[in-house]
């Protein structure tokens, strides 16, 4: 069970409920931070008039703050791996799934993120 939902039965409404960081992020490398990120609540159905709050909770979360208008190809993979946690986060799900997530980051990141 998750939030309530069979695992089994009712997987599609568990997907809506997991947040999921890959070791590996696929990130769209092209996109900036902004439009990746509203390109992803979209998809994960966050409701439009949630979009810009969850948008910048996320961002803000993840200290992305600075980095919202750049592109993600130019990022650091400490960055990148920010990224994929404000992705994992943007439609404030129930349940977290992080595999490696302080791949990239150095040890002052890794405080930040966990102190944040």
């Amino acid at each position: 069970m998750v939030a309530g939902y069979d695992v089994f039965k009712q997987s599609l409404e568990v997907r809506k409920h997991i947040g999921y960081l890959p070791e590996s992020v696929p990130l769209y490398p092209e996109m900036t931070v902004t439009g990746y990120l509203k390109f992803v609540s979209k998809i994960k159905g966050v409701p439009r008039s949630k979009r810009a709050e969850r948008l910048d909770v996320a961002i803000e979360s993840c200290s992305l703050t600075e980095r919202r208008g750049q592109i993600i190809g130019q990022l650091s993979k400490g960055y990148r791996q920010r990224v994929g946690l404000a992705q994992a986060l943007i439609h404030d799900p129930d349940v977290i799934v992080l595999d490696e997530p302080t791949a990239g980051l150095d040890p002052r990141q890794i405080i930040e993120s966990v102190t944040n």
